[in-house]
């Protein structure tokens, strides 16, 4: 008779898991596009780049701390300090980003 037998669980060792920083590259990513965007002044690319950074940055970042919040109720979970003060550094970057891309729009536009 073994262990199985009696339905003992056999110990097993969670492998870590960590944040998904996988998804604050992706914001960075567009936060730079975003900001590259801001050199050549035209409505298609003030466009763009707000786009980047308000709405496909934004989302990114909001997925991260979804999916950290519920991998932080694992035993397995890695505490990462610096993604979390990260994020909120993304996010107060691309709302600058985006209200910069916003007034070069609101600029053309008026023209």
């Amino acid at each position: 008779m073994t262990d199985d037998d009696l339905g003992e669980v056999p110990d097993q060792v969670a492998s870590p898991i960590g944040p998904p920083l996988a998804l604050l590259g992706v914001a960075a990513a567009c936060l730079v596009i975003s900001l590259g965007l801001l050199v050549p002044q035209g409505p298609a690319t003030g466009l763009v780049g707000y786009v980047l950074a308000s709405l496909v940055a934004v989302t990114c970042v909001a997925l991260f701390r979804y999916v950290d919040g519920n991998r932080r109720s694992s035993a397995a979970y890695r505490i990462n300090s610096l993604a979390s003060r990260a994020s909120a550094g993304l996010l107060a970057a691309c709302w600058l980003t985006a209200c910069a891309h916003a007034w070069q729009l609101a600029t053309a536009w008026s023209r």
